[in-house]
């Protein structure tokens, strides 16, 4: 037994650098110029990541499912393998349909991730009985995600002015290949597996019963609003550097200081739970995040780019939060599944509007799109947080 407990909080650390590889996206900062260089407008990125989206939303649900009942560590495995294989698509491409091909490989990888290393963290503090470090732990790994994806961006920003655009996507698979030999040493967690044949109908059956719940519904709607603004907001970073005309060696140190911001947010975000209400908590930082970016619609400075940090730490509080809040109102032979549904509600919806964003650059200007959504988006976090009211005592606090 204390073998197997030594095994599970071995699985901690392992998760935690599994993590930090797997964000160590060195392409990030420089993919929107990289797909320019390449011949793609900005409106043709957007619709790329449309693409990329609906792929993640096909595979999103299925891939939780496969997780609860194939197994924490050999979805974590394939995931970081597929993951690796698209990057290295990517850096061998060169037109739509390889980066295409290279969007389908890196979507079912971060589908098979999604939800999976939440619950495999989950499922091994519970063998050790100490689940109530889940929201600390969760937060330290956002941490180490972020941390690597600042490194990287500092390394990407060198590399891309000194060699080319391409090579970031080079270096990025020697972590994603470290993530994926990490993966393969996790002691699987014991779960409660039901018999099951109809795979396909207990998929329906869990979705249906989650979104039966108000409680659980608009915190998976809430989080599939706020996800979808962090996530656009981020592919009009780079534009918005361009539109200030900053020199391309600083792309990777603006990228990298936003991460930070991001990443040491999600590290400390437990320790709010001491003196604010998670859904107070939760609240404010939706508002904060809508109202950068409307103000980000109407400026255009160098100092603007605070708000870019400021949205990034709204964002960084949400994803534990709200994970967190589904952890404690499902049980673990479905907590794959309901976390996946969680970031199912986040792809359909930024598949839906990625097209609408590249129809808005290309009608009119970037600050004018930016305004847009932010009046928009904000908007829809006003619909969902009056739907709470009425279920607001059956949400964790």
């Amino acid at each position: 037994m204390d073998a197997n407990k030594a095994a599970f909080r071995a699985n901690v650390w392992k998760i935690a650098l599994s993590e930090f590889g797997s964000g160590a996206m060195l392409y990030i900062p420089v993919i929107v110029l990289f797909l320019q260089e390449n011949g793609l407008s900005l409106t043709q990125v957007f619709y790329l990541q449309s693409i990329f989206a609906i792929f993640l939303m096909l595979g999103e649900i299925p891939t939780g499912y496969i997780s609860d009942r194939w197994g924490r560590r050999n979805a974590l495995a394939l995931g970081s393998l597929l993951r690796f294989l698209g990057v290295l698509v990517y850096a061998l491409s060169s037109s739509i349909p390889g980066f295409i091909a290279a969007e389908f490989l890196i979507a079912m990888g971060w589908s098979l991730r999604s939800g999976t290393v939440e619950a495999m963290l989950y499922d091994s503090l519970l063998e050790t009985k100490d689940t109530v470090s889940f929201r600390k732990m969760i937060g330290q790994l956002r941490f180490y995600f972020f941390f690597a994806e600042a490194i990287s961006a500092l390394i990407a920003g060198l590399l891309a002015a000194w060699i080319s655009l391409r090579a970031p996507f080079v270096a990025s698979l020697i972590p994603f290949a470290i993530s994926f030999i990490l993966s393969l040493t996790l002691a699987e967690p014991s779960r409660h597996i039901p018999d099951e044949t109809h795979h396909l109908k207990a998929m329906g059956r869990i979705a249906w019963r989650t979104l039966r719940k108000p409680a659980e519904r608009t915190i998976i709607l809430l989080y599939a609003i706020i996800s979808t603004l962090g996530l656009s907001l981020f592919w009009f970073t780079q534009p918005y550097l361009q539109q200030i005309e900053l020199p391309l060696e600083y792309y990777g140190l603006v990228h990298a200081v936003v991460v930070m911001a991001g990443a040491f947010t999600a590290k400390y975000t437990h320790t709010a739970e001491q003196y604010v209400d998670d859904r107070i908590l939760l609240f404010c930082v939706s508002l904060l995040l809508t109202a950068s970016i409307v103000t980000l619609g109407v400026v255009s400075s160098i100092y603007a780019l605070a708000l870019f940090v400021i949205s990034r730490i709204s964002w960084a509080v949400v994803t534990p939060l709200t994970s967190d809040m589904l952890n404690r109102m499902t049980s673990s032979d479905i907590r794959a599944t309901v976390l996946s549904l969680k970031a199912f509600g986040q792809r359909v919806l930024f598949a839906l509007v990625t097209p609408l964003f590249g129809l808005l650059v290309q009608a009119f200007t970037l600050n004018q799109a930016l305004l847009v959504v932010g009046i928009v988006g904000g908007a829809m976090v006003a619909v969902v947080l009056l739907m709470m009211r009425p279920v607001w005592g059956k949400i964790p606090a």
